[in-house]
């Protein structure tokens, strides 16, 4: 059955920008510097028909990912033994290493703010 929607933008908030640039762009995101007329400057990443956006915010706790109100983010990555070295090298706590699971190679972590993160090769 096809949809009668289709997700088109993810927008998440950040106190650390370039902390949380940095984290997403290590997994291969491309992002374009934008502000819009005299809104903040922000970080966009166009893949297909999806927008991901990282936007400042004001510093906040982000809840236990699995709480009300918490999000997973997930991404099919390449190398992706590769990149959770250089997650580690950059400080990164990864919570469960790659692994070889039905769904592909896979490893999860959380990005700098405490979102947790699933990565899929």
């Amino acid at each position: 059955m096809k949809p009668n929607s289709i997700m088109n933008l993810v927008v998440i908030r950040t106190n650390q920008i370039n902390k949380v640039l940095s984290f997403y762009q290590t997994l291969g995101l491309v992002f374009q510097e934008e502000q819009h007329g005299k809104g903040p400057v922000h970080y966009a990443c166009e893949h297909e028909q999806i927008v991901f956006e990282i936007y400042p915010g004001k510093e906040a706790i982000t809840p236990d990912w699995k709480k009300a109100g918490a999000v997973m983010l997930g991404f099919k990555v390449n190398g992706l033994n590769e990149i959770v070295k250089k997650l580690k090298d950059n400080g990164i706590e990864i919570i469960t290493n790659p692994v070889e699971t039905d769904r592909g190679l896979r490893a999860s972590m959380s990005d700098p703010d405490g979102r947790r993160i699933e990565l899929i090769e």
